[in-house]
């Protein structure tokens, strides 16, 4: 089932699991490329990696899912033409493995943000020489070193790319066209040098780590050309890693901040693009924090980190809770929101607005959302859940193109009464793959009041579960009416099948005069429940009513 269209209201169910998305750069921060690699269902075609402790040449066009290279092993992949060699998979060298692509076209077939990466950890090289390097347009993709891992780019065309050096290891990238986000962390090690190559052919970002316990006074140069920069700033302590660019153009200045830092942010101009990223291990609630900020000083408000404005302005703000926080973001306006982990977020009257990455959820976490707008890519991954509330999903438009909507790997993405649109200029796409589940449930209109005695009225709408698994698309659902107040509630319709902008239930013969509530219940193949809810005659409601909120029930 594979659709594309200009406009997507939500229900109408456009699937595109490849497909263009958001094309601004997205940031992903924490790619555990170790995590990532070892869990078979990242695979795509292939159950069995090609694992490789002896020298092997691919001069020929081939294709591959997950590749382990360790030991004496080598993967040299020289010359190969277009298709060139294609990966459907992982490709990891490690104590000792070497990767060498040379010559090349290397293409990674992800279908969504991070999902496949090229990996050096613990004594593994990569090299990567003179490669036209390709992913699906504006997927996500990561070269990442951990350990002592060593990664070395030179004189190649890529599309988008992260790359990511963490713990002691070295990444070093020379002379380079297309769009690269660097993210450094541990005491790591990153040498930029000529990116772009050509004049216009590409940007960069670049993500410095303020670490617990590190004290410093910060103040990036303007975006633009740069001919040299270093990191860590000048005074300060506690940080181990080290980055250093010369004439390169960046696109803006990120950063992550981690808890227990002490960061002044000092002299830093509205029109400099400044991303302040917020890695929340803790528990904690966060309120009022808005993208352009206009120039200040003071403190910022979060409890277990100092953060303090000296003449500066913050152009956008993400964050990411992780571990097994609890993380509520109220009234505000960021640029990326991803959950890690076992945490959970909640946002409530909240807006994502795509300018620090996009909205998503990955290994167990748990995201609910509630009166929000999300103007970017939206994506549940790993086995999380995540639950939109009365929400807007809308396309950027203005000539930004398309945005993509999905549920990939085991997650679930549950779609109450939110609506997924596009633009003139951008088109809003639904996307699923691999056992991942989307759960719509939504009225054409929500009625002012209960039909009365001898009346009958329509209630129309969408309701079902998608999947590419045919298990979990075997449902039911139902629809009831009760009191708003609570108590039993009446079965008035009930189906095998989705329904797709058609009437659910004709409700007649009810009490146009009290509160009601409509409440939907949708079981997907795994016998999984989750349950939405609407008011009818809200007003009427007394102060000492408490109606079920609409929330998912457990084990969905």
């Amino acid at each position: 089932m594979e659709a594309r269209c200009s406009k997507c209201v939500l229900p109408e169910l456009c699937f595109w699991t490849i497909g263009p998305v958001w094309p601004k750069i997205s940031s992903g921060i924490l790619l555990l490329a170790l995590v990532v690699f070892m869990s078979p269902r990242h695979a795509l075609g292939t159950e069995d990696p090609l694992i490789l402790t002896a020298p092997m040449l691919v001069e020929e066009p081939a294709e591959f899912g997950n590749v382990i290279v360790y030991g004496a092993g080598e993967l040299r992949v020289s010359g190969v033409r277009d298709p060139g060699v294609r990966f459907s998979g992982n490709v990891l060298a490690i104590e000792g493995g070497r990767i060498v692509f040379e010559d090349s076209v290397v293409q990674f077939l992800s279908e969504y943000h991070g999902q496949f990466a090229l990996v050096a950890l613990d004594g593994g090289e990569i090299e990567v020489r003179r490669c036209d390097y390709r992913v699906p347009q504006y997927v996500q993709h990561g070269i990442v070193t951990g350990g002592d891992g060593h990664a070395l780019i030179e004189d190649s065309d890529f599309w988008f790319v992260q790359l990511v050096p963490m713990d002691e290891s070295l990444i070093e990238a020379r002379r380079l066209n297309g769009s690269f986000e660097v993210v450094v962390q541990n005491e790591a090690q990153v040498l930029i040098e000529d990116i772009p190559r050509d004049s216009g052919q590409g940007s960069l970002w670049v993500w410095p780590e303020f670490p617990s316990g590190s004290r410093a006074v910060y103040s990036p140069p303007s975006t633009g050309p740069v001919e040299a920069w270093s990191f860590p700033p000048p005074g300060s302590t506690g940080i181990g890693q080290h980055c250093t660019l010369r004439r390169c153009e960046v696109l803006l200045w990120p950063m992550l901040v981690r808890e227990g830092c002490d960061l002044t942010l000092k002299d830093i101009p509205e029109e400099n693009r400044v991303i302040v990223g917020l890695h929340l291990p803790n528990s904690l609630r966060l309120e009022g924090l808005v993208n352009q900020a206009p120039v200040g000083t003071g403190n910022v408000e979060i409890s277990d980190r100092s953060i303090r404005l000296e003449n500066a302005s913050i152009d956008t703000w993400n964050v990411y809770p992780e571990r097994d926080a609890e993380v509520e973001l109220q009234d505000s306006v960021v640029g990326e929101a991803l959950a890690f982990e076992q945490s959970t977020l909640r946002l409530y009257n909240t807006v994502v607005d795509g300018t620090g990455g996009f909205f998503g959820s990955e290994a167990s976490s748990t995201v609910t959302a509630e009166n929000s707008t999300f103007t970017c890519d939206v994506q549940a991954t790993g086995n999380s859940t995540m639950s939109f509330k009365d929400c807007l999903v809308r396309a950027l438009g203005q000539g930004e193109g398309s945005i993509r909507v999905g549920a990939y790997d085991t997650a679930r993405l549950f779609l109450g009464q939110t609506v997924v649109a596009g633009t003139e200029e951008g088109s809003a796409v639904l996307s699923l793959g691999g056992r991942g589940e989307l759960a719509v449930a939504a009225l054409e209109t929500i009625p002012d009041r209960a039909p009365g005695p001898g009346e009958t009225l329509p209630l129309r709408g969408w309701v079902g579960v998608y999947s590419l698994d045919p298990g979990l698309t075997r449902q039911s659902w139902s629809l009831s009416v009760g009191s708003a107040c609570g108590g039993p509630t009446g079965l008035i319709a009930s189906g095998n099948e989705p329904v797709d902008g058609g009437i659910l239930a004709d409700w007649s013969n009810s009490d146009p005069g009290k509160p009601m509530r409509i409440v939907v219940d949708v079981q997907d193949g795994a016998e999984r429940w989750l349950s939405f809810e609407w008011k009818v005659a809200e007003d009427l409601i007394p102060v000492t009513c408490a109606p079920r909120e609409g929330q998912l029930r457990p084990g969905f």
